[in-house]
């Protein structure tokens, strides 16, 4: 699977409180994360992103959007927060936006799932190794 078309959000720095710019993607091993860094010189409306940060699957333990809360600009945004082994990640972005967020994360979250079951690892080709069988 592709990744998917990124999802624009405000990532939340959790000490200063600043907003800053990301992108995020949903992609066959998880979540990868990069900020909005400002417009290349001269380029008018190009911008780079940061190096990425992935989130796993396996570290991920959920995702939270209970709340919303309005910008300095007056705009009412998601809170979302995404809960993870290394922390809690949080970030503002627009209802659609997580909606598209969490529709991505299911598409690829059933696959993965089916592609660990027991017959998803049969017909994929690929097959366990016992402990014994590997030492």
């Amino acid at each position: 699977m592709t990744p998917s078309a990124p999802i624009e959000a405000l990532l939340l720095h959790p000490s200063t409180k600043d907003l800053y710019p990301c992108r995020v993607r949903v992609t066959r091993d998880g979540l990868v994360l990069c900020r909005v860094e400002a417009v290349w010189a001269g380029v008018r409306g190009a911008r780079a992103e940061s190096d990425p940060i992935g989130v796993s699957w396996r570290s991920l333990r959920g995702f939270s959007a209970d709340e919303s809360c309005a910008t300095r600009a007056g705009n009412r945004l998601q809170v979302l927060e995404i809960d993870c082994e290394e922390g809690v990640v949080t970030m503002l972005a627009p209802v659609s936006e997580v909606s598209r967020l969490f529709a991505a994360v299911g598409q690829v979250w059933q696959q993965w799932r089916i592609a660990r079951s027991p017959l998803g690892l049969v017909f994929g080709g690929l097959r366990r190794r016992l402990v014994g069988q590997v030492a």
